[in-house]
Parts: structure tokens; sequence; C-alpha cells
């Protein structure tokens, strides 16, 4: 993504080679389509903002974005997911306080240090709450749920001593394997999920029911955080999912299987 950037702030060209026509890159980035918002629409990018005229960027789903700003020789990229790249980036234009090389600040770049230290650290395990009741009727039990677009068949969950749950999905195409659920707030991971990504779950019941289990499913290497709540209810289940990156979400039902 920093590449294609960098080739649209150089004018199409890189390493001394015109890759994209310039003349190409002029129309592309002149206004095609008004939106009625900060931004027009060029050719496959957004153009025009209303704040930083010569910006252009391109916006993909749940937090994705390259933006350039020529008239600051400045490529920004973001690959995260859950969250509106433009509150950060209104913050990182206001820092650009020059347009050339700044002495070095060995007190900022400790402060840097210190922050991505700090954001490396795995949240703190917190004690795990007392399961409730209803875990000895739901612990091991397969519902079978009925069709809907995550092509989601059937889900179990498990659970057993200490710290950990374990779920088990059954999605088309993918082996039913029973992955870690942390219980104490720390996200589990395990290998082998959808597109071959490791997969991170973490969950609780949720407060003041017994019948609710919160689970957050996120996907490690990919923007996709899903977060489900499953209500048990003699030998059903209602399943809710909501897509924190911007997919649709879904309301679905199951029934308990014979053991």
């Amino acid at each position: 993504m920093a590449k294609i950037g960098l080739l649209w702030l150089q004018r199409g060209a890189w390493e001394g080679k015109q890759l994209v026509s310039e003349a190409w890159l002029d129309r592309a980035m002149r206004t095609h389509a008004a939106t009625g918002g900060d931004s027009a629409y060029g050719y496959g990018f957004w153009v025009g903002h209303r704040d930083w005229p010569g910006l252009c960027e391109a916006v993909g789903r749940g937090g994705q974005r390259i933006s350039v700003l020529p008239e600051k020789d400045l490529v920004v990229v973001f690959t995260g997911g859950g969250f509106d790249p433009g509150e950060i980036g209104r913050l990182l234009a206001r820092a650009v306080r020059s347009d050339g090389p700044l002495p070095e600040s060995p007190a900022a770049r400790a402060r840097l240090e210190a922050a991505l230290e700090e954001i490396r650290r795995p949240p703190a395990p917190r004690p795990v709450p007392a399961l409730p009741a209803l875990v000895a009727d739901v612990s091991g039990r397969t519902y079978r749920l009925e069709p809907n677009p995550y092509g989601l068949e059937d889900v179990a969950l498990r659970f057993d001593a200490g710290g950990e749950a374990w779920l088990r999905l059954g999605l088309a195409g993918q082996p039913r394997d029973w992955r870690p659920v942390g219980l104490d707030g720390v996200p589990r991971a395990s290998p082998g999920g959808r597109y071959g990504l490791p997969v991170g779950l973490r969950g609780e019941w949720k407060t003041g029911t017994g019948d609710v289990f919160a689970l957050e499913y996120g996907e490690i290497g990919n923007i996709n955080c899903f977060q489900v709540e499953l209500a048990f209810e003699g030998d059903e289940v209602a399943v809710g999912i909501i897509e924190r990156t911007g997919l649709p979400g879904a309301e679905l039902r199951g029934r308990a299987q014979p053991p």
C-alpha cells in the first residue's frame, strides 16, 4: 500500500521509469463526481478534500487507507481495523510542522519508544468470575444453526476448569477444531482459521445474565473482527453477530443436536 502511495506522489515514476502516465494521473486526481461530503471522487480514489485540496486517498473497508499529500511530500498508510483513520489522519496532518528534516530529539524518541513498548504488552489477565449454573447444560453441546450468509453451520462451547473455554465453529469447508477462548480478558490465539490465518478469541458471561455468552472473534492478520452473543434458552440458542469493520451483521437461531 505504501508503494502505491509513493507511486502517486512521484507522479507515476518508479526507480527512474515512468510506470503510470503522468497525464493520466493528472486526470485521475481531478474531480469527476461530487459527493456532497468533504471530498469528491476522481479515478478510483478520493480527491479535492475541503481542508486539504491536494490530498488524494484510497479508502478501504474497516480502517485501511492510503493518503497522499504532495504539498507536504507525505504518504500515510493505515492497515488497522475497527476505527476511523480519518480521525487519526487529522492529528497527523496537524503534527506536520516542517517541510524539511528536523534535528534529532532524544527525548521525543524516548517517548515514542516507551509508547511502542506499552502497546506491545498483552492485557493483564483478570480474575475469572464463577461460571453460571447453565454451563452444565450447554457445555459440549452442538447447536445446529439455520442457513446464513456466513456459512456457519453449527456452534459448540465447552467449559473446563481454569481461565479458558473452548469454541468449535462449523464453518463450511473448514475443519471443526476446538479453539481456546480466554475467560480472563486475554485473547487466546490458535492457528488455521479462515484464509489460513490465526484467530484470537476471548469471551465472558454477560454481567447480570446467566444465559448470554459474549465472544470476541478476531482474525489475526486480517481486519475482520466479530462480536458474537450466544443467548441460550432450553434447547435453543440465539446468535447475534456484529462485524466491527463494516460487514453486515446477522441474527441466527439454532437448536441443540442429540449427543
